[in-house]
């Protein structure tokens, strides 16, 4: 039971970290990026047409946000790392399913499949990353020790 609990927090961990890295990096995108900055946006629908440097840097924030992700539910997981990061791959796509065909206002039509893939894949990177960093330190360590 223990480690079920340590299993649901570190993919809860993962999931909420990148969460809140989402949503820092797209209110700083939103004050740096679109005409007008934050005050343009305060209780009104986004421009009919968002900047390119906006979607891209909000590509950018969530393909980062998803590698921290994945990086800490490995990194959190008391047991099998990677497995623990598929878990979270799984909810990550779960979770994008929503907003695959249906983008918000200003969003073309491609955006929520780019963020479904790179949310996906920068989680299964955060914790491969994760996983073959320490891999290699335990290979190094059993190799000295021989």
């Amino acid at each position: 039971m223990r480690s079920l609990a340590r299993t649901f927090i570190a993919v809860m961990s993962g999931f909420l970290t990148m969460m809140l890295l989402v949503i820092a990096g797209t209110v700083a995108a939103t004050a740096l990026l679109l005409p007008g900055g934050l005050h343009a946006v305060q209780g009104e629908s986004p421009p009919a047409h968002l900047p390119p440097a906006y979607l891209a840097a909000n590509l950018a924030i969530s393909l980062a946000a998803a590698v921290a992700g994945g990086w800490l539910t490995a990194k959190l997981a008391p047991t099998a790392p990677f497995a623990h990061t598929l878990a979270l791959a799984a909810v990550t796509l779960v979770m994008s399913v929503g907003s695959m065909p249906a983008p918000q206002p200003g969003q073309p039509a491609w955006y929520g499949w780019a963020i479904a893939v790179l949310g996906v894949a920068g989680v299964l990177l955060g914790g491969w990353l994760l996983v073959r960093g320490g891999t290699s330190a335990r290979s190094s360590a059993l190799a000295n020790a021989a």
